[in-house]
C-alpha cells in the first residue's frame, strides 16, 4: 500500500442532497453498500469524475474477441461433458 501523506481536506456536506453534492446520510450509505470506509467512497468517485474528463487513465484491458458464437458453446459444452451436480437452477451457458 502506497504512503500516505497527510494532505486533508475538510468537507461541509449540506444538510439534504442536491443536484451537485450529497449530504454525510447519503455517503454513509454508500459506504455501508459498497464495504467501504467513506474515504474510500470519495477517492472512488473522485477518480471515476476524474477519468471521464480523461484528467486520469482508468487501467485498460485488451479488447476480447466478441460475444461466443453457436459453435464454441457446442465445444464448451463437449468439453465439460455430463453434469451430475444436482438440480441446475439457471445457467450462464445458453
Amino acid at each position: 500500500m502506497p504512503e500516505q501523506e497527510n494532505d486533508a481536506l475538510q468537507v461541509i456536506f449540506p444538510a439534504t442532497d442536491t443536484e451537485s453534492a450529497v449530504c454525510r446520510a447519503t455517503l454513509e450509505q454508500l459506504a455501508r453498500h459498497l464495504g467501504i470506509d467513506e474515504s474510500a467512497v470519495i477517492h472512488r468517485a473522485l477518480h471515476r469524475l476524474a477519468a471521464q474528463f480523461g484528467i486520469v487513465n482508468s487501467p485498460a484491458y485488451e479488447s476480447d474477441d466478441g460475444p461466443l458464437t453457436d459453435a464454441q458453446f457446442e465445444q464448451i459444452r463437449q468439453a465439460a461433458g455430463e453434469q451430475k451436480l444436482g438440480r441446475r437452477i439457471s445457467s450462464l451457458i445458453r
